[in-house]
């Protein structure tokens, strides 16, 4: 007698037999088994109901998390139907083992209890191995979702790298921005293709304070509160404000010989004035004062190279005997120890204008090619006449020696780099003999130090016998 233990499963019979004491141990098999079946089934089902919803539900964020708690679900699983099969086996065989003998159970079974029994084992073979792929699939699963959290972690890498550069297409930084010649000669930075309508804008804070440049026109340097220039050695100007867009200088300016032009009439003591402003104010006053050629000369008969009237002379050498130029009633002279581009100066108490110059020399070792010059009172000023040397030693130290005999005064007023002589003549080619001989200077103007500069004299040396000045005496109208 055959009895199908399994239903509608489709899975053979375990058991058959026609032993009617047998037939109690039948009924615990066929129980067993049914449970068994039913199980495993079951276990089966849940399964790929976990890996259908691990497909349906997984993403990025809870991967993971699923798919460990489905493994560690299906692996407890595995485990229970391992364990029930060897349970329920064990049973069996010890309930075979018990009741009958092997050999009484071979006679008991035909043959197709034993092809039923065979395909029982057959299916839970089947069922064990698939059971096993399933857990393979869990696991490339597993190994798919790591390689895919990898490439997430790779690319936020990535994307957090590329947040800290700039695109070639524009950015915005947020750190210093250095640039290094390593081993070129020259960094260019800037813009070099600007063309007709486009711009080219340095922005420094705001559009305020920006450098710009429009094509084909001035560069713009734009600053709200003006523009300073500065250098180590100070402040140098400011250019502009918020109040106004005048330019205020801090330093001295120098034009090295150029001119300010398109300059307003002064109105403040301090103003600037213009050459028409100065010739109209001139024109003014010389209309109310007048001019007479003294006859008389201006510098009086000299004994030394410090006068108690305030004349002070000197000489580019031999400077102790140039005082005798104007010594008119004494047959000393001034004699030069050189004879080419050497000077003999007088400095005057005052300014005064010079109309005329009178000079006697020698018959022989004369001076023959010279030139008047005028130093304003601006560019220097006599030494007092009870002013101490600038090198005078202490009261308490030891007498000097003797200075050399054509060492200057020490209180005599010797010229200085920045000194700016004004030629009063061109160079006079003539030879200064022992008859006095006069020399006009067209454009008398107020000097308070003059000089007679010799380019050329005779040899061995060249020797000034006499030296006046003639001035213009002014005259108030009232």
């Amino acid at each position: 007698m055959s009895v199908d233990i399994f239903g509608s499963s489709g899975v053979a019979p375990l058991i058959t037999g026609s032993i009617s004491n047998s037939k109690s141990t039948d009924k615990q098999i066929i129980a067993l088994t049914e449970n068994l079946a039913t199980k495993v089934s079951f276990s089966d089902l849940e399964t790929k109901a976990d890996i259908t919803s691990l497909e349906t539900k997984a993403d990025k964020t809870d991967l993971a998390t699923l798919t460990t708690t489905i493994n560690a679900k299906l692996v407890t699983k595995v485990n229970q139907i391992k364990q029930i099969i060897s349970d329920n086996l064990v049973a069996v065989t010890v309930n075979l083992a018990t009741k009958a003998n092997i050999s009484d159970l071979a006679d008991k079974l035909d043959l197709e209890d034993f092809h039923n029994i065979a395909a029982t084992k057959l299916k839970l073979k089947e069922l064990k191995d698939q059971i096993e792929l399933d857990m393979l699939d869990l696991a490339s699963i597993a190994d798919l979702e790591t390689k895919a959290n990898s490439s997430d972690l790779e690319l936020k890498a990535d994307a957090s790298e590329l947040v800290k550069k700039i695109d070639k297409l524009g950015g915005t930084m947020s750190g210093d921005l250095y640039f290094n010649l390593a081993n070129d000669l020259t960094r260019s930075f800037g813009v070099t293709d600007i063309s007709p309508g486009k711009t080219a804008v340095l922005i420094m804070g705001s559009i305020l304070n920006s450098i710009i440049l429009y094509h084909n026109n001035h560069l713009l340097i734009s600053a709200d509160k003006g523009t300073k220039f500065t250098c180590a050695s100070g402040d140098t100007c400011l250019l502009g404000g918020d109040a106004d867009a005048k330019a205020e200088f801090f330093q001295d300016i120098l034009m090295n010989d150029k001119t300010i032009t398109s300059l307003r009439n002064p109105s403040e003591p301090t103003d600037a004035a213009t050459k028409l402003y100065v010739d109209n104010e001139v024109s003014k006053t010389n209309s109310q004062i007048s001019y007479i050629k003294s006859s008389i000369g201006l510098v009086p008969s000299l004994t030394t190279s410090l006068n108690k009237n305030g004349f002070v002379t000197s000489a580019s050498n031999n400077t102790t005997m140039a005082f005798h130029a104007f010594n008119a009633g004494s047959r000393i002279e001034y004699k030069s120890l050189v004879t080419t581009n050497f000077w003999i100066r007088i400095d005057l108490p005052e300014p005064s204008s010079i109309y005329k110059m009178a000079l006697t020399g020698r018959l022989n070792e004369r001076i023959f090619k010279f030139k008047f010059q005028g130093l304003s009172a601006i560019a220097s000023q006599p030494i007092p006449a009870n002013a101490p040397p600038a090198n005078a030693p202490p009261a308490n130290a030891p007498p000097a020696s003797a200075p050399p005999a054509n060492a200057p005064p020490a209180n005599a007023l010797q010229p200085t780099e920045t000194d700016h002589w004004d030629d009063l003549t061109p160079i006079i080619d003539k030879h200064i003999g022992p008859l006095v001989q006069f020399f006009q200077i067209t454009n008398p103007l107020p000097f308070s130090s003059y000089r007679l500069f010799v380019l050329e004299a005779e040899r061995p040396y060249p020797i000034l016998y006499h030296w006046q000045l003639y001035p213009l005496e002014r005259i108030y109208r009232i």
